[in-house]
């Protein structure tokens, strides 16, 4: 046996903060499912909903922000994430791309904001980091996949030499982004999958989305 490493005296605490850095764990929001819910019964238009680009903002820049056609702020803890349109016109030949889905009854300001503050100091910084937002209780799976494809093909990835894509998904998420490669052609244009927490085997929070309408018909 050999020995090729052994931690140092300071190795709790640095395995402290590695954790405290990755604590990016998604919130869930019940009452963001329940107007997105409505918007959808409703027909209305959520212009927070598919796929931006995002970058982070500092603390003391936020402020300064000015917000363009189609832009937006998601406040975190320390700064904010600003969310901007996309086209293709933005994407050129060898960028490397992450791609943020979030899961269910949350929104992509978690990984958004570890893709782009975390992420780099361990690894190449992406070119581009975007983030897909979706309705998690009144479309399915498969629909919510058709959209994030489409949206991505809209960017011509699939014609871009040499663009790498990685898509990092949680929960609800996974299962959204395997309906976009497995069913609707994703698997032209996206190179890795991180998934983390896929609901494989199914999970009780499907039978909790049956409440909903009877909650929304009570509240009428």
């Amino acid at each position: 046996m050999a020995i090729a490493w052994l931690p140092t005296a300071g190795a709790r605490e640095e395995n402290q903060q590695v954790a405290e850095e990755n604590d990016f764990a998604e919130r869930r929001n019940l009452g963001r499912v329940l107007k997105l819910y409505f918007y959808k019964v409703a027909g209305w238009q959520e212009e927070t909903l598919g796929l931006h680009r995002v970058h982070y903002v500092e603390a003391s820049e936020v402020d300064w922000v000015e917000l363009g056609p189609g832009e937006f702020l998601r406040e975190l803890e320390g700064g904010a994430l600003l969310y901007s349109p996309i086209d293709a016109t933005a994407i050129l030949p060898r960028q490397r791309i992450a791609v943020a889905v979030h899961g269910f009854s949350a929104d992509t300001k978690t990984l958004g904001r570890w893709l782009t503050t975390v992420f780099p100091k361990h690894a190449p910084a992406y070119d581009h980091v975007l983030a897909y937002d979706y309705e998690s209780l009144a479309t399915g799976i498969s629909e919510n996949g058709r959209r994030l494809a489409d949206a991505l093909r809209a960017l011509e990835l699939h014609v871009r030499p040499r663009v790498r894509v990685d898509l990092f998904a949680h929960s609800m998420g996974t299962l959204v982004s395997r309906s976009m490669i497995e069913q609707w052609g994703g698997d032209a244009f996206v190179n890795r999958c991180f998934l983390a927490g896929p609901p494989n085997q199914g999970t009780r929070l499907a039978d909790a989305k049956l409440v909903v309408p009877w909650l929304t018909s009570l509240a009428i």
